[in-house]
C-alpha cells in the first residue's frame, strides 16, 4: 500500500432525538420528486447555484463475496466496464462499509486513499459511528505515528430557530446519510416497511446476519473471524477509484471531509458552505 497519513472523525447518534429535531422539514415536501425538493430546498435558501443534476443509476447490484458483500451500481451512459460496477465497493460485514480506494497502487484520480466506515450499535437507540479516511502522503510529509493520527467531531444536521436545517450542517454526503438514519426514530419499525428490487441487498445483509447468528449458536465463528494466524493479516479489498466513478460531487463533500485536519493543512477547497439569510 502506498504511504499514507489518516484522520477519522466519530459521532455519537441518538436516534431518540431526531424526530423532534427535524420533523418541522417535512412540512409541504409531500409529492415532490427529489430533483423538485432539492431545487426547491437550495432556492429557498437562496443558493440555487447549489444545484447539480443527479448522475441517475441505471442498474444496482449485490454479490456475496468471502468477507460479505460487494455493491455495485452502473451509472447510466457507462458501461459494466467501469469501476463503480467492475470493482463496486464492499460491505466487511457486519459494521463496516469499505469506500475510497484500493490502497494497492491501481491509478486514479481520488486523492483518499483506503476508507472505512465503522456503526457501531451502543443500545437500541444509540450508534457510535467511526469514520477513518487516509490520504496519500505528499512529498515532504512526515511518517504519521499512532498517536499523531487525528480525531474530529463534526456537527450534526440541525435546524434554525425557525424550523429550517442549516445548510452547513448537511452539505456533505455523510451529513445527509446520518439524518437519514435519524429521521427513521429511536427503533424502525419493519413491519411497515415495504421492500422491493432495488433492496435486493437489504435482503441479502440480512440473511446473511441470520445465517451467521445460527453458526454462532451452533457452536462455529461468524464470518470475519480470524484464528490462523498466517490469515490474520492486511486484506487487500478491490474498491472502485474514486473520481473515475461518473458521480458528480463537490470538493470535499464525501464524509465530513470538508472538516479535515489534513486536507485543512493542505489548503484543498471546500464545498460551498455559507448560505443567504432565510
Amino acid at each position: 500500500m502506498a504511504a499514507t497519513v489518516c484522520d477519522w472523525w466519530t459521532a455519537s447518534l441518538d436516534h431518540r432525538r431526531a424526530r423532534a429535531r427535524t420533523k418541522s422539514h417535512d412540512l409541504g415536501r409531500e409529492g415532490r420528486s427529489h430533483r423538485q425538493r432539492d431545487a426547491a430546498d437550495l432556492d429557498r435558501i437562496g443558493r440555487p447555484d447549489l444545484h447539480l443534476e443527479k448522475d441517475k443509476h441505471a442498474e444496482i447490484g449485490f454479490d456475496p463475496f468471502e468477507y460479505g458483500i460487494i455493491k455495485r451500481r452502473l451509472v447510466a451512459g457507462r458501461t459494466k466496464e467501469d469501476t463503480a460496477w467492475k470493482d463496486g465497493h464492499p460491505i466487511v460485514f457486519p459494521n463496516m462499509l469499505r469506500i475510497g480506494s484500493s490502497g494497492d497502487g491501481a491509478p486514479g484520480t481520488d486523492p483518499r486513499g483506503p476508507e472505512f466506515q465503522i456503526r457501531t450499535p451502543i443500545d437500541d437507540s444509540h450508534t457510535a459511528y467511526w469514520w477513518v479516511t487516509s490520504y496519500q502522503r505528499q512529498p515532504g510529509d512526515a511518517e504519521q505515528l499512532a498517536e499523531d493520527v487525528s480525531l474530529y467531531f463534526p456537527e450534526l444536521s440541525r435546524i434554525d430557530e425557525v424550523g429550517q436545517p442549516v445548510w452547513s450542517t448537511l452539505d456533505t454526503n455523510g451529513a445527509q446519510d446520518t439524518t437519514m438514519w435519524l429521521e427513521q426514530g429511536p427503533i424502525a419499525d419493519r413491519t411497515r416497511e415495504t421492500l422491493g428490487r432495488s433492496d435486493a441487498g437489504i435482503i441479502m445483509f440480512r440473511k446473511m446476519l441470520e445465517d451467521n447468528i445460527r453458526q454462532v449458536e451452533q457452536g462455529h465463528d461468524p464470518m470475519n473471524v480470524f484464528r490462523d494466524p498466517a490469515k490474520n493479516e492486511y486484506l487487500w479489498l478491490r474498491t472502485e477509484i474514486g473520481g473515475l466513478r461518473g458521480f458528480t460531487l463537490r470538493s470535499r463533500q464525501v464524509a465530513a471531509t470538508k472538516h479535515s485536519p489534513i486536507l485543512n493543512a493542505r489548503g484543498v477547497p471546500k464545498p460551498v458552505e455559507d448560505v443567504a439569510p432565510v
